[in-house]
C-alpha cells in the first residue's frame, strides 16, 4: 500500500494531504509514478484519501478550529481533483500523455539545474579536467544522461566563449618552453664563442647590442612566474596548497632558478638574486602565523575568540547577506530547565569549529535568483525583504550548493548544534535576547493578531504573518544574528535525533527520518522560541512559516 496504513487522522501528522492539488496525478493519490501503480492499487488509494477527506466535512462549519484553517479551501477542492486523477490514471491514453509530461517536466528542471552549475562553474571562461569531471558527477545525481551532459557542456563553452584549461598540460608546455629557450641560448653561445675564435687579430666580435652573451643555462623567472601564477587561477582560494607548492618545487629546476629563489615566487615574495632574500622577514612572519593557525582544522580553542574573529573577519557575499563569523568554542548543548521537552534533554558538551553564519534568513530576493520561478509560492503578504518559506531542506541544500559553486565557498545548511550556540552564545541564554520573556519589540511569535488557540491575547508585535528580516533589532543573538527567535523556522543539516550524553565534536547526526527545525515563528507560541526548542520535518516538507539561513565553513590559512 502506497499510503501509510492507517491515515494518520490529524492532517498535522500526515503531510500527505498537501498534495490533493499537485500537477503530479500519481502525488495526489499518494503513489509513485516511478513504480508503475497497478489499477487495483489506483483504486484503493482513492476509495482511502475519499473518506480522509469526507472525515473533514464537519470542519466547514467551524472556521475558528485551527485544523479548518489549516485545511482551508482543500476540504471542497482535494475530494473532486483526486477523483479527477483516478479517471485520468485508469485511462490507458489518458495515463501515457500524463507520464510523457511527467517524464519531460524532470528532464527540463533537471537540465535547467544543470545549466546553472555549468554557468558558474565557466565564470572565469575555463573549464578544467577536474571542473569538468565534477560536472558529470553532477549532471549524473540530476539523471541525466552523459550525452546529454556532454552536448550541453560543449554548447555552453561555444556560447560564453571559455575554454578547456588543463593545468598540468600548461606546466608541462611551462617547462618545454624553458627547456626550448635554454638551448638557444646554448646555441647563441656555442656561436658567439666560434665567431670570438675565428676572428682576426685586433678585430672586433659581432656586436650585440652591447649586452652581454647570455650564458648557458640562464635562470627563467619570467617563465616560472606564469607557471605559478597558472596554477593560483585553478585553486580553491586563489592561493597554493602544500601539495601544489611541493610540485612547483620540484618543477623549479627546469628554469635554473636556485631554490630560494623559486620559493620566493611561489610565495608571491621579493628576491634579489645577487644578495639575500628580502623576503626573510616576511617569510619569518608567515611562518610564525602558519604555526598559531595550525590548529585551525582542529575545532579545540587554541587562542581568543578575539584573535580568532581577526583572522576571519565578517563579509558581504554576492547575494548581500552579511556573514558574521562565530569563533570555535566549547558549550553545553540541550537544556536541563523543567520547562524543557523531553528532546531537549540531556544537557551535554559540545566542541565547534569556527565558522560563518549569515546574520539573517534567506530572504525572497536572494533564494528566487537560485530559483526564478519559486516567486509563484510567495504568500501573498510576502516582499523580497521576507525570509524564503515554502522551500523543503533538500531544496535548501541545492541552494547552497549552488551558491558554493558561484563564489568558490563552502557554503551549508547550519548543523543543530551550530544554530544552537549562535542562537544562545557563551552566556546560554535561554532566548537570543536573553533570560526575560517574550515581548511585542523582540521577536514575531502568535500574538493577539493570530487565531490559534495558543496566540497570546494581551501581546502584539506587530506582524499578523512573517515579518521582514531584521524588523525586531533587540531580540538579536549575542553574535548579532536576527530573526532566530520566531517569524520563521529554520532547516538545519542534521536529522532529529536523541542527544546523548557524551562530550561531543561537531556532531551531525545523519541517521534518521526528519531533519531538524529550529526557531520557532510566526505560528508559535513563545516558548517554542527558546534557543535549545527542537522539531523536525520531513525533507520534503515545505511551509509557509520555515525558511533557512546559511553558514560557510572558514577558509583555511595558510
Amino acid at each position: 500500500m502506497a499510503l501509510p496504513y492507517p491515515l494518520a487522522d490529524d492532517p498535522r501528522k500526515w503531510d500527505g494531504w498537501k498534495l490533493y492539488n499537485s500537477n503530479n496525478l500519481y502525488d495526489r493519490l499518494g503513489l509513485s509514478y516511478e513504480e508503475a501503480p497497478s489499477a487495483q492499487l489506483i483504486e484503493e488509494c482513492c476509495r482511502q484519501l475519499l473518506m480522509w477527506w469526507q472525515k473533514k466535512l464537519p470542519l466547514k462549519s467551524q472556521p475558528n478550529n485551527p485544523l479548518a484553517q489549516l485545511l482551508g479551501r482543500a476540504i471542497d477542492e482535494a475530494p473532486r481533483l483526486i477523483t479527477q486523477a483516478k479517471v485520468i490514471l485508469l485511462d490507458p491514453d489518458q495515463r501515457a500523455v500524463h507520464d510523457r509530461q511527467i517524464q519531460q517536466s524532470a528532464n527540463d528542471s533537471s537540465l535547467e539545474e544543470f545549466q546553472k552549475f555549468i554557468i558558474f562553474a565557466l565564470s572565469d571562461k575555463k573549464l578544467t579536467p577536474a571542473g569538468e569531471n565534477g560536472l558529470y558527477g553532477m549532471g549524473q545525481n540530476l539523471g541525466l544522461a552523459d550525452e546529454l551532459i556532454g552536448q550541453t557542456i560543449e554548447a555552453n563553452l561555444l556560447e560564453l566563449g571559455a575554454v578547456r584549461f588543463d593545468p598540468e598540460a600548461a606546466a608541462v608546455e611551462a617547462i618545454a618552453e624553458a627547456n626550448a629557450r635554454t638551448e638557444a641560448l646554448k646555441v647563441q653561445q656555442a656561436t658567439l664563442v666560434a665567431g670570438t675564435a675565428s676572428a682576426p687579430a685586433g678585430a672586433k666580435a659581432k656586436d650585440n647590442g652591447g649586452q652581454p652573451a647570455a650564458p648557458a643555462g640562464q635562470p627563467d623567472p619570467d617563465g616560472f612566474k606564469d607557471l605559478v601564477e597558472q596554477w593560483k587561477e585553478r585553486s580553491e582560494w586563489g592561493e597554493l596548497e602544500d601539495e601544489d607548492k611541493d610540485k612547483l618545487m620540484k618543477w623549479a629546476g627546469n628554469f635554473n632558478l636556485t631554490a630560494p629563489w623559486a620559493q620566493a615566487i611561489v610565495d608571491d615574495e621579493e628576491y634579489d638574486p645577487d644578495g639575500e632574500s628580502k623576503a626573510k622577514t616576511a617569510e619569518e612572519e608567515r611562518i610564525k602565523k602558519k604555526a598559531a593557525l595550525a590548529s585551525a582544522a582542529s575545532p579545540v580553542q587554541s587562542y581568543s575568540p578575539e584573535q580568532e574573529k581577526a583572522l576571519y573577519p565578517p563579509y558581504v557575499n554576492e547575494l548581500g547577506m552579511q556573514m558574521i563569523y562565530i569563533p570555535s568554542c566549547t558549550f553545553k548543548m540541550g537544556c536541563k530547565s523543567p520547562e524543557a521537552a523531553h528532546n531537549e534533554e540531556p544537557e551535554f558538551q559540545v566542541t565547534l569549529t569556527g565558522y560563518y553564519i549569515s546574520k539573517s534568513p534567506v530572504t525572497f530576493a536572494q533564494f528566487e535568483q537560485f530559483l526564478p520561478t519559486h516567486k509563484s509560492k510567495r504568500p501573498a503578504w510576502a516582499d523580497d525583504s521576507h525570509p524564503a518559506v515554502m522551500m523543503s531542506w533538500e531544496q535548501a541544500g541545492k541552494f547552497c550548493d549552488w551558491l558554493s559553486v558561484r563564489e568558490n565557498k563552502k557554503y551549508k545548511l547550519l548543523t543543530e548544534a551550530e544554530w544552537e550556540y549562535a542562537a544562545k552564545g557563551p552566556q546560554n541564554r535561554r532566548y537570543p535576547w536573553g533570560d526575560s520573556d517574550i515581548a511585542a519589540a523582540l521577536g514575531n511569535f502568535a500574538d493577539a493578531s493570530t487565531n490559534f488557540h495558543w496566540s497570546d491575547p494581551v501581546i502584539n508585535d506587530g506582524f499578523a504573518q512573517s515579518s521582514p528580516i531584521g524588523s525586531f533589532p533587540l531580540g538579536s543573538s549575542p553574535f548579532g544574528c536576527d530573526d532566530m527567535a520566531g517569524n520563521v523556522w529554520e532547516w538545519c543539516k542534521d536529522v532529529l535525533a536523541d542527544y546523548k550524553i557524551s562530550p561531543q565534536t561537531n556532531p551531525s547526526p545523519s541517521t534518521g527520518s526528519q531533519k531538524i527545525i529550529r526557531g520557532g515563528s510566526w505560528r508559535s507560541k513563545a516558548t517554542s522560541l527558546r534557543t535549545t526548542a527542537r522539531a523536525g520535518q520531513m525533507p520534503t516538507y515545505f511551509a509557509n512559516d520555515i525558511g533557512f539561513r546559511i553558514a560557510c565553513t572558514r577558509p583555511v590559512i595558510k
